[in-house]
């Protein structure tokens, strides 16, 4: 086997070929000379021959990336005068003169803290100026090997005489790195322009990750969420089942995603949840379930859909709704004491998120029924922030409707009428005639074919009284408002054993 070593370094992802010889054992062996050792001992590097030293150049930069000797990952203190090696993205460089410049490193940590990096040199030749000149053939935003002295940051107002004792340890973002040396891993190309409000597309989306704070922190905060929740179920002892992924075709409410199989027409189907696993597990005796499963679902793109997306699947045996309602209460609760610790800690030690705004949580969750949400509302998910009087009011007002008007709108027995009230712009003959063109345009619903469950529509002149013999209008309704805009009233009617709400 002969290896055709690249003529440009191993990170910039240069294609490689192996072309296969007959005699390949002695080959293999040259080419094992030429590789990393990998085991669980401390990592050696075996001596190459003079023959292979100028065919493994291309890499030299990426075996000296392995042995340099790292701080740990999520350090936040470093000590003061020792030579570390820090790795990151850098950023723009600032110059004060020919021989002093100033840049901030981007850790590659969870924080991604910033550490201020500056070189100076005096002595041509020395190594401060061949540092001092790496660093400017270095592309901003390239990432970058650091090696330098941890000197503690001093304001520029603060003289030296005037600066209090340094600690030995200090926080990583109040030190500075004098500039030893710096070696550039990958040269960030200088076609591609960043900009405070850069708009990036999909196909930069690493490049969004990157500069984009709001988005790194997003992920940063569902993984957050997503290893406390698995902590707090833990702790009542759900256990977590992956379930598969390829499943067979079911009906169920949307279309769903088929995946072709080498059998002529056979298909898997994604699953768009998983029900039918956990009718299984509670079957199998799995009396508390959980997972983070992956639903998928082929619909139109909507503000709040999207073809796929990950939920939290919980599943109790022997257990009543307000068992349930009792567990997601406790999860959510311990879930928002648990980032507001994390919010108060972070602040304590780096100072306020920008992208993160301050959280401030009460704890009072009361429940509400699907009648009441539907009435107050008019949606089974409410957005409790919007205030009652901002939101539908839909009332129940079968006990002072008369019967003449309920045989007008229906022909069930006992009905139950329920009533709700829009204002519309433009004069009542316009709203009239608005209400009559969006019922015809009405898909073949219910709605619209079923005669006992077509909404009855009013619509009121302000101007006129709304009294009439027979129909059983309170006589204090006479006038709704001094206004001469139209109101439109809508009426539904549903039986009385009907659980739901039609509209």
């Amino acid at each position: 086997m002969v290896m055709r070593v690249p003529t440009v370094p191993l990170l910039r992802a240069a294609s490689r070929r192996l072309a296969i010889s007959r005699s390949g054992a002695p080959s293999l062996r040259s080419l094992q000379r030429q590789c990393r050792v990998f085991s669980s001992e401390p990592s050696q590097t075996v001596p190459q021959s003079s023959s292979t030293t100028s065919e493994t150049q291309p890499f030299d930069v990426f075996k000296e990336t392995l042995d340099i000797d790292f701080p740990r990952k999520d350090a936040v203190s470093v000590g003061v005068g020792q030579k570390i090696t820090l790795r990151g993205f850098l950023g723009k460089r600032r110059d004060k003169g020919s021989n002093l410049s100033f840049c901030d490193l981007k850790l590659d940590s969870r924080y991604r803290e910033t550490v201020q990096v500056v070189s100076s040199w005096e002595e041509e030749g020395s190594e401060q100026q061949t540092a001092h000149l790496s660093l400017k053939s270095v592309p901003a935003y390239s990432p970058v090997l650091i090696t330098g002295i941890v000197k503690a940051r001093q304001s520029a107002t603060q003289s030296s005489e005037d600066a209090p004792a340094t600690p030995q340890h200090i926080h990583v973002t109040n030190s500075e790195l004098r500039l030893q040396s710096i070696q550039c891993l990958n040269p960030f190309p200088k076609d591609i322009i960043v900009s405070k409000d850069a708009v990036w597309s999909p196909q930069s989306r690493h490049l969004q990750m990157r500069f984009d704070g709001s988005l790194y922190h997003r992920l940063q905060l569902r993984h957050v969420v997503s290893n406390h929740l698995r902590w707090a179920l833990h702790r009542v002892r759900f256990i977590e089942v992956e379930t598969p992924v390829l499943f067979k075709s079911t009906p169920e409410g949307a279309r769903e995603f088929l995946v072709p199989t080498r059998r002529k027409g056979f298909a898997y189907a994604l699953p768009q949840s998983p029900q039918q696993y956990k009718q299984i597990l509670m079957a199998g005796g799995i009396s508390k379930y959980y997972q983070f499963a992956k639903c998928f679902r082929d619909e139109d793109h909507r503000a709040d859909r999207q073809p796929e997306f990950t939920q939290l699947d919980l599943e109790i045996g022997f257990s009543s709704g307000s068992d349930m309602m009792r567990v997601v209460f406790t999860l959510i609760k311990s879930l928002c004491i648990h980032l507001k610790d994390q919010q108060s800690s972070r602040a304590s030690e780096l100072g306020a998120n920008p992208h993160i705004p301050p959280i401030s949580w009460a704890f009072e969750m009361n429940p509400i029924t699907y009648t009441g949400a539907m009435r107050r509302y008019g949606i089974d998910k409410p957005d409790l922030r919007i205030q009652e009087s901002f939101a539908s009011d839909i009332v129940q007002n079968d006990a002072w409707v008369s019967h003449e008007l309920k045989s007008m709108i229906t022909s069930l027995e006992d009905p139950i009428v329920e009533i709700c009230k829009f204002r519309l712009g433009g004069s009542p003959q316009e709203s009239a005639t608005f209400v009559k063109k969006f019922f015809d345009m009405l898909p073949n619903t219910t709605h619209k074919l079923g005669g006992d469950s077509t909404p009855g529509v009013f619509v009121v002149d302000s101007s006129k009284p709304l009294t009439k013999p027979g129909l059983g209008w309170p006589q204090k309704t006479a006038t709704w408002s001094s206004c001469t805009r139209a109101r439109t009233c809508l009426s539904t009617v549903a039986p009385r054993n009907s659980a739901g709400f039609g509209s």
